[in-house]
């Protein structure tokens, strides 16, 4: 005999609280993952290993999943500029070193002197230091300065195969955070599978 359609909602929503109340909570889904920081609903990470352009975009590609990685940084206003100087800033406090610069995401590889960011966002914002972007074919990658320079938070274009240290953004740090929190989870399984708490 078939069940009543009140019947079985009622058993399938109990079922769903209980499978729920089981599942270990997730992080909280208004800050980002940790080691990275929030900023305007982006997360932000540096990190400090020097690498080339191409380096670092794998780099970033390798933090998230699906359609949801993180990319070189993308900046879009003064604020964001500023946020992410200061952010870099306090990564290098304790350093002296002039050169710690930093690769962001906006290059222009395809085409010379038309710059674009790796996210795919608009290029709608840039800060560049006096007589830059430089130019020339091999300078096809942007850094920005580090904090001892005299153009700190400032841009230039630099060689693509030169080593800089890395600032990744995340667009949307709810996605990353379960994305975060799945391969946390999935990774204390014996046999791992890919599954996302929702």
């Amino acid at each position: 005999m078939a069940l009543p359609i009140r019947l079985t909602a009622i058993l399938f929503l109990t079922f769903v609280v209980v499978a729920d109340s089981l599942l270990p909570p997730g992080p909280a889904l208004d800050s980002c993952p940790t080691y990275w920081t929030e900023f305007a609903s982006n997360c932000y990470r540096f990190f400090g290993q020097r690498v080339t352009l191409a380096e670092a975009r794998y780099n970033c590609r390798s933090h998230g999943s699906g359609s949801n990685f993180a990319y070189l940084a993308s900046i879009h206003t003064q604020e964001e500029n500023d946020y992410v100087a200061a952010l870099f800033k306090s990564y290098t406090e304790d350093s002296e070193a002039d050169n710690w610069h930093v690769w962001i995401g906006l290059n222009d590889e395809a085409e010379e002197g038309t710059f674009v960011w790796t996210d795919g966002t608009r290029a709608d914002f840039t800060s560049w230091a006096s007589g830059e972007p430089g130019g020339g074919s091999s300078q096809q990658g942007v850094v920005m300065m580090h904090p001892n320079h005299r153009n700190y938070g400032l841009w230039h274009d630099a060689t693509v195969t030169n080593t800089y240290r890395i600032f990744a953004k995340c667009h949307n740090f709810e996605k990353m955070a379960k994305v975060a929190w799945t391969e946390e989870v999935t990774s204390t399984l014996a046999n791992p599978i890919r599954t996302e708490r929702v």
